[in-house]
């Protein structure tokens, strides 16, 4: 890549089918780039650490951007990467469907905690909470993934527009979704961002069961089990 951006960059800049594809993906292009530039830069994708643009800035980050820069080619090569990615991965699925293959692309349901996505909208995720599975005979302690859990309140606000650029995107290359772990569009196991174990955590959402309950069903109640 760094032999061939270089050598290719002033025909691909001008090409037609480039300028359609950066602006149809831009919104999420330019932040990318970015991030990985300045994750490059600072030696760490823990965007919380940077020295500089720690917060995202859409303007800042633009003028970053600007192929006049001196930055560009910091954020240009990987602007270059992803649209060769889309024409061999799109090159791909024409020939399969040729062949009267069906595409179908897995979707997961969370993002990385130090991630261009968490960098750019962290308001749509909540990051003080941490996703995972609760105990069970595979797992004593629980399961803990990591990954900060959706702030659904925050992502109905504007008509969920994060899900539908995301299913947008895949729609480019897969005919069907495996979305993985459906059951976190419903409820998740959120667990405390000081927890090292699954086993601290709690669904949300989730409807509390009080222990007089028990008593009323003639069910036994054990404290130390349960609580």
């Amino acid at each position: 890549v760094n032999i061939l951006y270089p050598a290719m960059k002033a025909e691909w800049l001008e090409s037609k089918a480039y300028q359609t594809y950066y602006e149809a993906n831009k919104h999420w292009l330019i932040p990318y780039a970015a991030f990985c530039y300045l994750r490059d830069k600072y030696k760490t994708a823990d965007f919380g650490t940077w020295k500089t643009h720690a917060a995202y800035d859409a303007k800042a980050i633009s003028k970053l951007a600007n192929p006049e820069a001196k930055s560009f080619d910091n954020l240009g090569i990987h602007l270059f990467v992803q649209y060769h990615l889309h024409l061999q991965l799109k090159e791909a699925v024409d020939y399969a469907h040729q062949k009267g293959i069906i595409m179908k692309g897995d979707l997961p349901i969370g993002i990385y905690r130090n991630s261009a996505d968490a960098w750019v909208e962290p308001e749509l995720y909540n990051m003080d909470a941490q996703a995972g599975a609760p105990p069970d005979d595979f797992a004593i302690k629980g399961q803990n993934w990591g990954f900060p859990t959706y702030n659904w309140q925050r992502m109905q606000a504007d008509g969920f527009s994060w899900w539908k650029q995301r299913f947008e995107q895949m729609s480019l290359y897969f005919d069907a979704f495996r979305i993985d772990h459906i059951l976190g569009f419903f409820r998740i196991w959120s667990i405390p961002l000081d927890a090292v174990e699954g086993i601290l955590g709690h669904f949300v959402p989730c409807i509390p069961v009080y222990q007089q309950e028990f008593a009323e069903k003639g069910i036994w109640f054990d404290y130390d089990r349960y609580c």
